[in-house]
């Protein structure tokens, strides 16, 4: 309707059927928490940009793209110290596309890439096989 007035809600507000939607303006939470963990429905978002402010953490599969992000020229980019297993187990770490490491720097930051903390990994470009190995 025409009605522009605020709507204000003292005590819980139970939607019973149909659902919450928002047509026009924004959902704002301004104290609380949103919990949505009981709720075996899905959480998606629109096409446009999103912010996760503060720590994160997923406790399932987490998938970023998808297979056909590649064939339209979308890009992941990590930034920042990327972690990919665990410290107490042993994972496989499975390459399906090609690995480019970009460790030439910028004349500020010399990248480097090291199995571990002592053993710089070596990449013969000479030959054109790009292979690398522990040295």
């Amino acid at each position: 309707t025409d009605n522009t007035k605020t709507s204000e809600f003292y005590g819980e507000a139970d939607v019973k059927k149909g659902g919450l939607t928002v047509t026009k303006g924004d959902l704002t939470m301004l104290q609380g928490s949103f919990d949505a963990s009981t709720s075996g429905g899905t959480f998606k978002t629109g096409d446009q940009a999103v912010t996760l402010n503060g720590a994160t953490t997923v406790l399932n599969t987490f998938t970023v793209g998808s297979s056909g992000d590649i064939a339209n020229g979308k890009t992941t980019t990590l930034i920042g110290n990327v972690k990919i297993g665990s410290e107490e187990f042993t994972y496989n770490f499975n390459n399906w596309a090609n690995f480019k490491h970009n460790g030439q720097g910028n004349g500020v930051v010399v990248p480097t890439f090291a199995l571990d903390s002592s053993t710089t990994v070596t990449c013969d470009t000479a030959s054109h096989s790009n292979t690398c190995y522990s040295s």
